[in-house]
């Protein structure tokens, strides 16, 4: 939603993780798109590969909006608890 596309391909998109989804572009659609994961990454204190391996965290974790609410009041994001959990998994 934050990527101009056409219409057809912004729809092939549907709900499905960015990353298996941009398997099926262009080698040039696969650039550009890079280069939008690589600013959101930046602007996230990450590197691509983090960005990644969060992006693939939350879909393997889904949470409902009553989730968030509760972790954003003791002040958790999504990416404070990718990061606790990631670290209490021995994977940094």
């Amino acid at each position: 939603n934050i990527y101009p596309m056409n219409g057809s391909l912004n729809s092939s998109k549907n709900s499905q993780n960015p990353f298996e989804w941009m398997k099926q572009l262009t080698n040039e659609q696969k650039k550009n798109y890079r280069k939008v994961i690589r600013h959101l990454a930046k602007l996230n204190g990450m590197t691509y590969q983090e960005f990644k391996e969060y992006t693939y965290w939350c879909y393997d974790n889904p949470r409902n909006v009553e989730q968030v609410e509760a972790d954003n009041i003791k002040g958790l994001t999504s990416i404070k608890l990718w990061k606790l959990r990631r670290n209490s998994d021995g994977s940094n």
